[in-house]
């Protein structure tokens, strides 16, 4: 997909978790862990960075995406693991994958709007077709377009266009992420993983471990 904004191929989103409750007592003091959680967006060309920074710092997520396939580096606590995948494994996951987030039920209200970080954003809700309980209130942006990862699982393209505000219902959880500033310049430094001391693993051997560590990330 070809990134544009204004005329430019690059950008930098900065998205902030703003809301994370649960009707669970036990989940919900996880959740107040999860407020005030960061997420960046840097994109240039055909190649995008998504940084989440989660609870204060203790779970670092990076994802870089370019025509070649996919890095992702997930640091908790100094547990470091490298994950690539190339172009064609990312194709073959996902053919053979059971990702219950990769065919949705998309509406669109373009007369509900909202403005997010300097965009007139209008709604969007998104449901997986195997669980139509979960449910994605997004307001988006067709004047943002880009392939960057943001929502876990879910392939970015199926959208008209990007989301600058999240609210995800699953179930006992409820999750607000909102942007809360956009940059039209993105440089090449900014799209740079720094691998040093991370243990590089295949998505399989990475899943099998954060089972063992009790997961609960979605992977």
């Amino acid at each position: 997909m070809t990134q544009s904004i204004f005329g430019q191929d690059q950008g930098h989103i900065s998205y902030e978790i703003t809301e994370a409750t649960s009707d669970n007592p036990q989940i919900q003091a996880q959740m107040e862990m999860m407020k005030g959680s960061t997420t960046d967006v840097y994109y240039l060309g055909d190649e995008s960075l998504t940084v989440n920074n989660m609870m204060g710092g203790m779970i670092n997520i990076m994802m870089k995406l370019d025509t070649e396939g996919m890095k992702m580096t997930f640091d908790m606590m100094g547990q470091k693991f490298l994950i690539p995948m190339t172009k064609a494994e990312m194709e073959k996951m996902k053919a053979e994958g059971d990702n219950p987030m990769s065919e949705l039920n998309i509406t669109y209200d373009e007369s509900d709007t909202k403005e997010i970080a300097g965009f007139t954003c209008y709604k969007m809700e998104a449901s997986p077709v195997t669980n139509p309980d979960i449910v994605i209130e997004a307001y988006i942006t067709e004047e943002i377009s880009t392939n960057a990862a943001l929502i876990q699982g879910v392939d970015m393209e199926q959208f008209k266009g990007f989301p600058l505000e999240i609210i995800a219902n699953m179930g006992p959880v409820v999750m607000t992420t909102t942007a809360k500033a956009f940059e039209a310049t993105c440089d090449a430094t900014s799209l740079m993983i720094n691998t040093d001391g991370y243990t590089e693993m295949t998505l399989e051997e990475f899943t099998a471990s954060m089972g063992q560590m009790g997961g609960g990330f979605g992977f």
